[in-house]
């Protein structure tokens, strides 16, 4: 009996505790209707300035397209002031920072704003840069990099020089952007804020990127090109319908005198030509796939790109250049494929060499024909069949140089991509300015890291111009489920040619570098030769703090190959639960496909790259993508 009042005794004291609650909330309930009510005009106002800063963020990305940068600064200027007004008045809203979802749509706003008035500051003063530099040339209508004396060009690269540490500071603003940026909240946001954001978080890596890029190039981009000491360069031409290691075969070289950016002198000639005055003075044993598969028994100028580390192809051109009788003394290589001048013809417009027509879209077929069949209706010698490449450099040069300002951008962008993707490759041999290019990825060096790595690298033995005809997919299989992760590598050549004065079989040594300490378990279609069943070995070697497979695979016009690597990895790579793997591009390919595989212990919680995931399991991802550029992939899973 006595457990009746005991328990009502507690009912009503519980009752009294859910009561206050109650009564607590509807309090702040109220309180909060009121705030918001009140603040309701301030909000409508704050938006309304953001819009109007999105609009003057437009307006300066037009004046920079026309390189109006005086109007550019202008605007941006206002543009930030009015996202620190709406920020300013958005501040009030900061008292539910601690409510569930209502704080994290204020976290995220706000977040946003700091982000892009950051962003405004460092662009505002990149643009006022601009025109301080380029003010004193605006009268001159139509101005072009032509219309600047070397004098002119000198007082572009000083100003440069001596804006060094304002470029630092902006550097700064970029790097306070990305870190509010990062804490921009990934899930949980309202529709209509997510439908602001997404666009921005598509745009903002891309654009980071580009600006500390820029900033960091205007350091020594100004030594490459000659400022303030005059530079020669080696140049090469590199072949990529006839791969090599380090970007095609070099069919062309020649010497580029830079100095103050204007171009001294630059003349080119067919490399046999000076190969050939050394045939019987010159006797380094070549690499052994050049002597076995094709026949050669001494190493010369046009083989010199056989590592396919650039530095080091780039050391042994030099070499080669010098003893075989080059005089000029070198600061460096330069090496090219057709691909960067199609690209630079499709930004200039045709050029007419010899009454040849040259566009960006005929470029590639055009100068093959004519090099390789066309000169011999026209009677020119052998020796001279590619002098129509300086003539048409040369002409190229000048309608560039001839670009008018507006272009100037989109000029920066086609030799920046080009670069990206290894169409372009530089070496110098000033360590400082080397040590730079390697920085941004311009250099085709192979990189010390401590994840997973491939690269795949073809050498065209005999198979004249075959590589555009050639589709290759590269698929990589990794499993992390086991304590020794395995990976295969497959490499998939079809030969969808004919035989025909360009295009054959393709007989290619394929060299497959992987992390340091990988141990080959088994592999499938190498061979000894073209039409010979019997299974080819696979060398094992180590360089450049990689493990390397290499093989030779032949691929009859019409058929489909495929070499395929099962090797054990290291498991080192693999750190608090993540797994990285960088995928490095072979100078000179266009876009082989690649499919990556990873299977993995749990489910993974984030994938990068997102967009070009195919497929997330229980244990595992999927990912395709072109293989245009280097590929950096991490997965999590924990």
């Amino acid at each position: 009996m006595k457990l009746i009042p005991i328990k009502k005794k507690k009912y009503s004291r519980n009752r009294k505790v859910l009561l206050r609650i109650c009564v607590f909330f509807s309090i702040f309930l109220v309180l909060v209707i009121v705030y918001i009510a009140v603040s309701i005009k301030p909000a409508r106002t704050a938006y309304n300035s953001a819009l109007e800063g999105r609009r003057l963020f437009d307006d300066a990305q037009h004046s920079v397209e026309i390189m109006d940068m005086s109007n550019a600064a202008v605007k941006l200027d206002a543009a930030t002031n009015e996202f620190k007004n709406s920020q300013n008045l958005l501040k009030r809203f900061r008292v539910f920072n601690f409510v569930p979802f209502l704080g994290k749509q204020v976290s995220a706003v706000d977040n946003l704003l700091s982000t892009v008035i950051y962003t405004g500051t460092a662009l505002a003063e990149v643009a006022k840069l601009s025109h301080e530099i380029i003010a004193p040339f605006s009268e001159t209508e139509n101005l072009t990099f032509s219309h600047l004396s070397r004098e002119d060009k000198r007082q572009i690269f000083s100003q440069i020089e001596q804006a060094q540490p304002r470029l630092q500071e902006v550097k700064l603003d970029i790097t306070r952007a990305k870190e509010y940026f990062e804490k921009i909240p990934t899930h949980g946001l309202h529709r209509k804020i997510r439908e602001v954001i997404d666009p921005i978080s598509k745009q903002f890596p891309s654009f980071e990127a580009s600006v500390t890029q820029a900033i960091e190039v205007s350091e020594f981009v100004p030594r490459i090109v000659g400022f303030p000491d005059p530079q020669t360069y080696l140049f090469l031409l590199q072949n990529n319908t006839e791969m090599r290691p380090t970007g095609g075969f070099i069919g062309t070289y020649g010497i580029l005198v830079i100095t103050d950016g204007e171009i001294q002198s630059f003349t080119t000639d067919n490399v046999y030509n000076l190969d050939k005055t050394s045939e019987g003075l010159l006797f380094i044993d070549p690499p052994w796939q050049l002597t076995r598969y094709n026949d050669v028994h001494q190493w010369f100028l046009r083989d010199s790109n056989w590592s396919p580390d650039f530095p080091t192809s780039a050391r042994q051109a030099i070499d080669f250049y010098r003893l075989e009788g080059g005089k000029e003394s070198l600061d460096g290589v330069i090496a090219i494929t057709p691909t960067l001048i199609a690209s630079l013809l499709s930004l200039t417009g045709p050029i007419t060499v010899d009454g040849i027509e040259f566009t960006g879209e005929n470029f590639v077929e055009t100068l093959q024909y004519q090099v390789e069949q066309g000169y011999l209706r026209q009677e020119i010698p052998e020796e001279e069949r590619k002098d129509i490449v300086g003539d048409l450099s040369n002409i190229l040069m000048e309608k560039l140089f001839a670009l008018p300002r507006e272009k100037w951008q989109l000029l920066w962008s086609t030799i920046a991509i080009n670069l990206a993707e290894k169409h372009a490759l530089i070496y110098t041999t000033d360590s400082y300015i080397q040590n730079r290019i390697v920085d941004q990825n311009w250099s085709g060096s192979i990189p010390v890291i401590d994840s997973d790595f491939l690269m795949v690298i073809d050498a065209n033995l005999a198979s004249l111009k075959s590589d555009p005809v050639v589709e290759r997919t590269i698929s990589y299989d990794v499993t992390l489920v086991d304590k020794s992760p395995t990976a295969t590598v497959t490499i998939q050549y079809t030969n969808t040619g004919t035989y025909s004065w360009k295009t054959t079989r393709y007989r290619t040594y394929t060299r497959v570098y992987v992390p340091d300490g990988a141990t080959l378990l088994s592999s499938s279609g190498a061979m000894v030769d073209c039409k010979n069943e019997s299974d080819g070995d696979i060398e094992v070697t180590h360089e450049f703090g990689k493990t390397v497979f290499g093989a030779f695979v032949c691929t009859e016009v019409g058929e489909t190959e495929s070499l395929s690597l099962t090797y054990q990895l290291p498991s080192t790579f693999i750190k608090d639960e993540t797994y990285k793997l960088h995928i490095q591009k072979q100078p000179g390919t266009t876009a082989h496909a690649l499919h990556v595989t990873i299977q993995t212990p749990r489910k993974p919680d984030l994938v990068q790259p997102l967009d070009s995931v195919t497929a997330v399991t229980e244990n595992g991802v999927t990912l395709s993508m072109p293989l245009i550029q280097d590929r950096n992939i991490s997965v999590i899973f924990k």
